[in-house]
């Protein structure tokens, strides 16, 4: 999680702005500000449904729900299950517009988290969508505990 975690509330914001840019150009209209609360029933069909981790084991799982607790997003529970819950979480983080926020690990998603860890982790990945071995291991990576 690197020490970047304490300086998460300060820099988020700087984050926001390059990831909603880039997002919009490649769709080619404006990005609005992300809602403050999750779509309407949103909550109801995603809190436990499973979903993609991309590889990431419940320890490194709980991580990445860490990180966007810090980032200020509600990704639920801190339980090691990356759930449609978690996703749109990452997604707001991500600064999708409120119609696209549906929890799916879909190339917008990916997309979105390559440029996530590229920004934060310092990874050099192409924001092209796909989840390949670059993007899988750059997220492991990233969150991967600090050793004790």
């Amino acid at each position: 999680m690197r020490s970047l975690l304490v300086e998460v509330r300060s820099s988020a914001f700087g984050l926001a702005g390059r990831v909603s840019t880039v997002l919009a150009s490649a769709r080619g209209r404006p990005v609005g500000d992300p809602p403050a609360v999750a779509p309407p029933g949103a909550e109801e069909e995603s809190c436990g449904a499973p979903a993609e981790s991309l590889g990431l084991d419940p320890v490194r799982a709980r991580n990445w729900q860490s990180w966007l607790h810090a980032l200020g997003q509600d990704a639920g529970p801190v339980d090691g299950q990356l759930s449609i819950r978690s996703w749109t979480a990452a997604q707001r983080a991500f600064r999708f517009e409120h119609d696209a926020l549906d929890g799916i690990v879909g190339p917008r998603t990916v997309a979105g988290l390559q440029l996530h860890l590229t920004y934060w982790g310092g990874y050099r990945l192409v924001p092209d969508g796909i989840a390949g071995a670059a993007t899988r291991g750059a997220f492991w990576d990233f969150n991967t505990p600090p050793p004790e």
